[in-house]
């Protein structure tokens, strides 16, 4: 019979499920002020429909109440056909949809952005955009501070999890007018690139063109033009500005749903 193990690094807790060698499941988790996020779940094929699942879920409750009285714990993510099944198994779970938090996913490539974007290249605004790992620290908090004053389904992680080099800001007098923060997994070319939150203060079509020229030429320097860029874009000017530039490439993938669990 497997057996269940908890790796703890401080700011990951990772539960594995397990027979020696062989791993048959497991759940990764990051805090998020009092609650818990879930960034990845998997079951082996042949061990799914067997209850390990839960027995997965349930062991990794278990330890973040122990380690900080933790009582929530929420996992977002697109609601496609491929996620259906884990949207079901969360449910029968316990974890209820927020009805608040949805809003279309889109998907597209660096190659699609590639010849509408190369003639602002040289723009002279692109350098009054900073990324996130140039910011000083009061930036964060400020956009954090802006975050919780939104009404629209916003969940803004830790700044640790976003690519701090990709990431950009439009800064004055010490305020985010302008952000687009990006994060993805260890492979980008493989799982995709995250737009995680596009965010224009003055809804200036050229402020926003200029970040998105500033995310473009950085990521195209870093990863193939094949990868994937995916994006929950809650403003409609930003779908329509992608629309735009991507021509007919722009791929509705599904919805963005967050469900959670408080136990």
């Amino acid at each position: 019979m497997p057996d269940i193990r908890i790796l703890n690094n401080g700011n990951t807790i990772s539960v594995n499920l397990a027979e020696g060698n062989d791993l048959w499941g497991y759940v990764t988790a990051v805090p998020d002020e009092d609650m818990f996020r879930i960034t990845d779940f998997y079951v082996a094929k042949e061990h799914r429909n067997q209850g390990y699942g839960s027995m997965i879920l349930n062991s990794l409750t278990d330890v973040v109440g122990d380690l900080i009285a933790c009582d929530e714990i929420y996992a977002t993510y697109t609601l496609s056909d491929k996620t259906r099944d884990f949207y079901d198994f969360l449910e029968s779970a316990g974890f209820v949809e927020n009805e608040d938090y949805q809003s279309d996913v889109y998907s597209f490539t660096l190659q699609d952005l590639s010849d509408n974007l190369k003639r602002f290249d040289n723009s002279p605004r692109i350098s009054e955009f900073t990324r996130l790992e140039d910011c000083p620290s009061y930036v964060w908090h400020n956009l954090e501070a802006h975050v919780n004053t939104l009404t629209d389904p916003v969940v803004l992680r830790e700044m640790a999890d976003y690519d701090k080099e990709h990431s950009f800001f439009l800064i004055k007098d010490k305020a985010p007018l302008a952000c687009c923060l990006v994060s993805h997994g260890a492979d980008p070319s493989k799982t995709g690139i995250n737009l995680d939150y596009l965010y224009n203060e003055s809804g200036d079509p050229v402020e926003l063109l200029t970040l998105i020229v500033c995310v473009y030429k950085g990521l195209t320097d870093s990863f193939p033009k094949e990868t994937r860029i995916y994006t929950n874009a809650i403003n409609p000017d930003v779908v329509r500005l992608l629309k735009k530039l991507c021509d007919v490439s722009l791929v509705l993938e599904g919805k963005a749903v967050l469900q959670s669990l408080v136990f």
